[in-house]
Formats: C-alpha cells, sequence, structure tokens
C-alpha cells in the first residue's frame, strides 16, 4: 500500500484585516515660512505649526488566504496587486490601504513605518513588515496641501497558522523634511 501524503490548507479569513489607529504616531515639526525657498524677507515673517493629518480612505487588506502547511508570504503591493509564496491560495479581494494626506502646502514630507507590526485572532500572532507606499517615501504637497498614499505590505504567515479571522493595527509616520 502506498502512503500519501495529505496537506490541509488552513483557512484564514482576513477580511478588513488592518485597521489603521492614530493616536500619537503622526508627527508635525514648527515650520518657519520663512523656509521657504526664494521667501527673502525674513522681518514679516512669523513661527508657526504645519499641522499634518491622515484620513484612511481604504484599510489594507489581505483577502481570504488558503495558507499552506509550511511557513509562507502573502504580498499586497501599493498598486492592489497581491503575491503569494508556497502553496498558499489567495480568494476574496486583497486590497492596498489608501491614505489621504494633509499637511503645509508646498512643504516636503517622509512617510515611515514600524516594521514587523503584528496582527491577531485565534492562532498565533502573525507580522506585517516591509511597508511600501506609492509614491514613494518622500514626496511634496504641491500647492493643495494634500497628497493620496497607497500603502502596501507582506504578511508573514508561520507554520500550521491556526484559521480565523486575524486583525490589527500598524502606525503611518509623516514628518516633515
Amino acid at each position: 500500500m502506498n502512503k500519501m501524503k495529505l496537506y490541509l490548507l488552513v483557512l484564514i479569513s482576513v477580511a478588513a484585516i488592518v485597521m489603521l489607529v492614530f493616536v500619537p504616531p503622526v508627527y508635525a515639526k514648527k515650520k518657519d515660512p520663512c523656509d521657504k525657498p526664494g521667501n527673502g524677507n525674513q522681518n514679516n515673517c512669523d513661527e508657526q505649526t504645519a499641522e499634518i493629518s491622515i484620513q484612511e480612505l481604504q484599510g489594507l487588506n489581505f483577502g481570504n488566504i488558503l495558507a499552506d502547511p509550511n511557513k509562507s508570504t502573502v504580498t499586497v503591493s501599493p498598486t492592489g496587486s497581491y503575491s503569494a509564496t508556497g502553496l498558499t491560495i489567495v480568494r476574496g479581494f486583497p486590497q492596498e490601504g489608501t491614505f489621504k494626506i494633509y499637511g503645509e502646502p508646498n512643504y516636503s514630507v517622509f512617510v515611515e513605518f514600524y516594521n514587523n507590526e503584528r496582527i491577531e485572532g485565534p492562532g498565533k500572532r502573525m507580522k506585517i513588515k516591509n511597508f511600501k507606499t506609492l509614491p514613494s517615501n518622500s514626496f511634496s504637497f504641491g500647492y493643495s496641501g494634500n497628497f493620496t498614499v497607497r500603502v502596501g505590505a507582506d504578511l508573514e504567515i508561520s507554520k500550521d497558522q491556526t484559521g480565523g479571522r486575524y486583525e490589527g493595527q500598524y502606525a503611518i509616520i509623516v514628518s516633515y523634511e
């Protein structure tokens, strides 16, 4: 009699997997409007605080995942495309996160994330890492004072991950350059 290996795929439902919560990790630095290029009259300038605010338009979502019983990774890019390693199958509608960032017109900002954020559910916590943005992490508000940023990341799935709904938070940090 032939022995046959049977791999059990674990269903991981991760609809609306990552929700953004901004309680301090949004930073604004004091800026002097006289620092703008071409502003030669320093005497008439007053220092002001240029506030940065962020509005989540769409949460980062890794979709429904049939995970490889071995370790695997699901990647959602900032364009919304997705891929998976090993025998992992992604179903549903994975989506990139989308944010509207508001700040001082014509100033440049830098966007960064804490790597290795975690999401929780019925099994082991899973890591979210390698955050990427579109456009790149550095951009200028232009004359309008706002900009839309798309976010993607990798979800690291452990060996023999328990099926179920996994959710978590991640911080997006935006600061003036």
